[in-house]
């Protein structure tokens, strides 16, 4: 049989799964190719809790990235959608945790393709019988063999528990909407939002609480990424590409035309920012 696809529709928009493609009130939109993914994965799970690590084994596959490129993607939807952050209709989410699609979906089954059975000459057909069965055999040998190995990695990689949260603190009390990227070890450093999805500056606050700063970038449309892992160095968006800035000192050097990518996974976005006292379990 052949493979399947999907067409969702909610409100005035319809995602083609086969065409890879989102189109509202008539007009086709770009979307970068892993916000459509983690897009899709939403579409298949409405109304369901989806973590942000079961959203980076979708899109992202075993690459290690940043919480600031799954937060990109989630924005980049929200704009396309024309989604309010503060009411959403479509991308809800649950902070520290991932996002749940809660807009009335509906679904259209397509399928892509049927495969036809090539009849084979009758004076062959019992060799050809008896070699089919032949490589029945080996195939089962090698699908269990492969079986016990996808499961001895499984068991060895498998997720360890996630942290109890404990206790909060507030460190940020302005009621500002932020975007969480990284932090040096002694203050946090994020994205200020002038709205619903646009960030206003890229600004920091120190781990123990008090007032925030704006931190200052010569470049267009600057958006914090992440923050390396020895807090020397911001990884910047900007509209000429990815930018390695230096924190103290604020020198910049180019990286790559692209839009995102990681240091390391940090950031998820909240209206005050908070320190949370955590354990393993």
């Amino acid at each position: 049989m052949g493979k399947n696809s999907f067409v969702f529709r909610f409100d005035d928009v319809e995602v083609h799964e086969r065409e890879f493609s989102l189109v509202k009130a008539g007009k086709v939109l770009t979307v970068e190719p892993k916000a459509f993914r983690a897009l899709l994965f939403l579409l298949h799970n409405p109304q369901k809790l989806i973590s942000k690590e079961e959203l980076f084994h979708t899109v992202w596959g075993d690459a290690t990235v940043g919480d600031g490129s799954l937060t990109r993607c989630i924005w980049l939807l929200r704009s396309v959608l024309g989604e309010d952050i503060r009411n959403p209709r479509y991308i809800e989410t649950v902070a520290t945790v991932g996002y749940r699609f809660i807009g009335r979906v509906e679904v259209c089954q397509e399928a892509s393709g049927e495969t036809k059975a090539i009849a084979e000459p009758s004076d062959l057909g019992g060799i050809g019988k008896r070699s089919r069965g032949r490589k029945r055999l080996g195939g089962w040998a090698l699908g269990g063999v492969l079986a016990l190995c996808l499961a001895a990695i499984w068991y060895l990689r498998r997720p360890l528990p996630p942290p109890r949260v404990t206790g909060y603190t507030q460190i940020t009390h302005d009621g500002r909407e932020k975007t969480l990227v990284g932090t040096d070890g002694s203050r946090l450093y994020f994205n200020r939002m002038a709205g619903p999805v646009l960030p206003e500056s890229i600004a920091e606050v120190a781990i123990s609480g008090g007032g925030t700063a704006p931190i200052p970038v010569a470049l267009p449309n600057p958006l914090l990424v992440d923050v390396s892992p020895n807090g020397s160095s911001f990884l910047i968006s900007a509209e000429t590409g990815l930018w390695n800035v230096r924190i103290l000192g604020g020198q910049a050097r180019h990286m790559v035309d692209a839009y995102h990518g990681p240091f390391h996974r940090t950031g998820t976005p909240w209206p005050s920012l908070w320190q949370m006292v955590a354990s393993s379990s």
